[in-house]
């Protein structure tokens, strides 16, 4: 994915930092990742989304996302970086007259011991390398490489922490190496700077979005228009979001990352144009049972049953989702949102024995013979 967090240089970032050395460039490349705070962002992000909806959901729906919502944000202040530097640790010559510059990240963030359930101030040093290649007279980065997510950038094996054993036998994740598998003991991944993904969705035409909550149906379309209007909503957002990034990012990178990015961000928009014409969401269904109603919206996206084209190409996922309406007034609210259930898959049916209440001749023990998903009581959905 294009990286968010590259959209905090344009904070930081002076019009004309010296990249006269390799150093003097790692200098100002690094000072605006000391300041990035991209997953808070996002959140924001999604916050803003998510408040597009607020007209149609019950008063108690709305408190509960609210909740939801502020205990991620404690999540994510009990685990906030307090401090951060890099200090340059090692200098080499790379292939073609390019430098290496390796380097070392020492932070001070919170963390929470769950044992002893209290937030504790921990220290860590991470591993970073940057390669810079010069142009012309100055020195950009070309690649950059990140500490290894699986292993903390320790290059040891996070299931068996480096001793090759876990219960008594060979280490199932390393197989008895010790090292970490994904980065091969070498404590670093390379960052993809430029990777796809964004899943945009661009309108090539003028869309109206329906506000009528007089009727089931009538609920079910603005839900329905609802979805598409948070996906363009979050499309422009991001786009916008990158293309002001860019105008500081090019100042410390290579051309070619440059327009590698700005040729993703194109094929990405296409892409989100073609999405926009085929792959509308659309209602599933309407129930309306008295007081209440379940309509069951489908979107395409990257959670959900993959659905693949007769030619093998162009691979999509199928997203399913359930919200309950109740009638306030003469309005009908959504109450819930419902997502099928992660242990049945939304089958309803018992996953220790497919729904035919036994195993081995005997009652099954996860049904205890009821034939029902023992998550989700045999619904097949599950609440958010």
């Amino acid at each position: 994915m294009i990286r968010l967090a590259l959209a905090w240089a344009a904070l930081v970032c002076p019009q004309d930092p010296d990249r006269s050395a390799p150093e003097k460039t790692f200098e100002g490349f690094t000072a605006f990742w000391e300041e990035l705070s991209p997953e808070k962002w996002f959140f924001d992000l999604l916050g803003t989304l998510d408040d597009l909806g607020k007209f149609s959901r019950t008063d108690e729906f709305s408190a509960r996302r609210d909740k939801d919502r502020g205990e991620f944000l404690k999540w994510m202040e009990d685990s906030k970086m307090l401090s951060s530097r890099y200090e340059i640790a090692k200098r080499s010559e790379g292939k073609e007259g390019r430098i290496v510059l390796d380097s070392v990240q020492k932070v001070r963030r919170k963390k929470r011991d769950f044992e002893k359930n209290k937030i504790e101030e921990v220290d860590q040093e991470l591993p970073h390398r940057h390669v810079f290649r010069r142009v012309g007279e100055t020195w950009l980065v070309e690649e950059v490489y990140k500490p290894c997510s699986a292993c903390d950038g320790r290059g040891a094996c996070g299931t068996c922490k480096g001793t090759g054993t876990a219960h008594d036998r060979a280490c199932f994740a390393c197989e008895g190496k010790k090292s970490c598998k994904y980065c091969g003991g070498e404590k670093l991944k390379k960052e993809e700077l430029a990777k796809g993904g964004l899943e945009l969705v661009v309108p090539d035409t003028e869309t109206k979005y329906s506000t009528d909550l007089s009727s089931p149906k009538a609920a079910a379309q603005t839900l329905l228009d609802l979805s598409l209007r948070t996906a363009v909503e979050y499309s422009v957002r991001i786009r916008g979001f990158i293309e002001r990034i860019l105008k500081r990012f090019r100042l410390f990178v290579v051309p070619e990352l440059v327009k590698k990015i700005e040729d993703e961000l194109a094929r990405e928009t296409e892409a989100g144009k073609k999405r926009f014409r085929e792959d509308r969401p659309r209602i599933d269904s309407v129930e309306e049972k008295g007081d209440r109603a379940l309509v069951v919206i489908v979107t395409i996206g990257n959670w959900g049953r993959l659905i693949r084209s007769k030619e093998g190409e162009n691979d999509r996922q199928e997203h399913r989702a359930r919200h309950v309406l109740r009638k306030v007034g003469d309005r009908w609210l959504a109450d819930a949102e419902q997502y099928p259930c992660w242990n049945c898959k939304g089958k309803g049916d018992c996953s220790a024995c497919g729904g035919s209440g036994k195993t081995s001749d005997r009652e099954c023990w996860g049904c205890k013979g009821t034939k029902k998903c023992s998550q989700c009581k045999g619904e097949g959905w599950a609440d958010r």
